[in-house]
């Protein structure tokens, strides 16, 4: 079954919770998402789990 975004490309600059949650979303669509995070950082959000 066809999704409504498959073959769009996004890249994810987000960080916390509501951008990587708005991003998975456009995943769950049918995007390939591409997260770019901070180097040597990652996201800050893993340090709060």
């Amino acid at each position: 079954m066809n999704k409504a975004l498959e073959g769009v490309r996004i890249l994810d600059f987000s960080h916390l919770l509501q951008g990587p949650f708005a991003t998975q979303l456009l995943g769950d669509m049918g995007a390939d998402v591409i997260k770019i995070e901070r180097a040597g950082a990652g996201d800050m959000f893993r340090s709060m789990a």
